[in-house]
């Protein structure tokens, strides 16, 4: 009998400990850079280049170039020319997944390598369009004009285009007026009104570079990852042993020692 509520204890133990699992951080990294490419932590501006890790809250931009970015194990995040995201949310709990970008500029394409895990939320928006995916390829465009008007992808109106899979998509403020737009259609903004119409040959086009996008090796993500567990691991130290004053700066000063060791 004392055996049997031992045993009980430790599986209730066990249960509550998975229960309270801490909330992590997902990687996202760098895996093509070319041109002007560059990332914001803190009011710093920084050059992005390969293997380059990112945080919660960086805002990430181009000007005349172009970026793959890895979010997570299973999306990637194309970035044309002259665009800016910001990481509003990159956490994983009890194995779901919640990815939330702001792209406050520019054109982003998001390819899917494999489904997330059920429960799992990725949503990206503009200031007025909000796309929240269940795995799939496609192009969000925030419709403004670059610096470059000649840009790639600089005619690429306001809107949502689908190469494959599903997306919901609603406009900023009213999310819960969702629609979920099929492969091969697409919804771009009219007068302040949503409006889906089959894609246009044009942008078709643009979607065979969904063809060069790839995640990275499982085993090159997980050592990036435990490198990035490691960054974080040490800016809690900072943070514990150094005067609130000189939180900020020791922080990214041990950010940009890790990040050049890792890069070496």
């Amino acid at each position: 009998m004392r055996k049997l509520i031992l045993i009980l204890s430790l599986t209730g133990a066990i249960r509550t400990a998975h229960a309270q699992e801490k909330p992590k951080e997902l990687l996202a990294a760098v895996l093509t850079a070319s041109g002007e490419c560059y990332y914001e932590r803190d009011g710093k501006s920084e050059v992005a280049k390969v293997k380059t890790i990112f945080f919660k809250n960086d805002r990430v931009f181009t000007k005349k170039g172009k970026m793959d970015i890895q979010l997570g194990p299973s999306a990637v995040l194309h970035l044309a020319p002259y665009s800016t995201v910001r990481i509003a949310d990159l956490m994983e709990a009890d194995k779901k997944a919640n990815i939330a970008l702001e792209l406050e500029s520019g054109r982003g394409y998001t390819k899917f390598a494999k489904q997330m895990p059920p429960g799992s939320k990725y949503q990206i928006k503009t200031p007025t369009i909000v796309a929240g995916v269940r795995g799939t390829e496609f192009i969000l465009s925030a419709g403004d004009t670059p610096e470059d008007p000649a840009a790639e992808d600089a005619d690429i109106p306001a809107g949502v285009f689908v190469n494959h899979g599903k997306v919901a998509v609603a406009s900023a403020g009213r999310e819960n007026e969702e629609q979920e737009i099929p492969a091969g259609e697409q919804v771009t903004g009219v007068d302040n009104q949503l409006v889906k119409g089959v894609m246009e040959d044009f942008i078709k086009k643009k979607m065979r570079l969904f063809k060069q996008l790839n995640c990275m090796r499982e085993a090159q993500y997980k050592i990036m990852e435990r490198e990035k567990n490691r960054q974080i691991e040490l800016l809690e130290k900072v943070k514990g042993s150094v005067k609130i004053q000189d939180a900020g700066s020791a922080i990214e000063e041990m950010r940009k020692k890790n990040e050049q060791r890792f890069n070496k």
